[in-house]
């Protein structure tokens, strides 16, 4: 993504949060240009903590990539029993949507207990009670 893309993205996002009457704070690792905010703090991690500092890196991602790639094993299982294709053919069949699809589904199984546990191991003390976005 580049700096542009997340910069509009950002000014989008803190417009949506402030429709929503909803104040936020942020946490990434390298700042965008200056970019003017109402209602999403920015906080930056410090150069080169993030493998310890990130959440994601502590287990989010594993986890969405477990579900993932069980997904993808499943279909070309699947796809082995169903149809007599070699092997390298079944690879073939699997296409970006699929891939796509398979993500999003993956991404809304990992649960909020692992994400809370994820946010404690990075050092966060402490998860307040979060609505969920919309």
């Amino acid at each position: 993504m580049t700096t542009e893309l997340f910069t509009d993205w950002l000014r989008d996002f803190d417009r949506k949060m402030r429709q929503q009457k909803r104040k936020i704070l942020m946490f990434i690792d390298n700042p965008p240009n200056a970019v003017r905010l109402t209602n999403t703090k920015l906080i930056f991690f410090p150069p080169k903590t993030m493998s310890k500092l990130q959440p994601l890196d502590q287990g989010i991602i594993a986890a969405m990539k477990k579900t993932y790639q069980k997904r993808l094993l499943l279909t070309v299982l699947s796809k082995a029993e169903d149809e007599s294709l070699s092997a390298n053919e079944i690879t073939r069949t699997v296409n970006v949507l699929d891939a796509c699809y398979w993500i999003g589904r993956s991404w809304n199984e990992v649960t909020a207990e692992t994400i809370t546990s994820c946010f404690r191991k990075a050092g966060f003390p402490k998860m307040l009670q979060m609505k969920p976005m919309k």
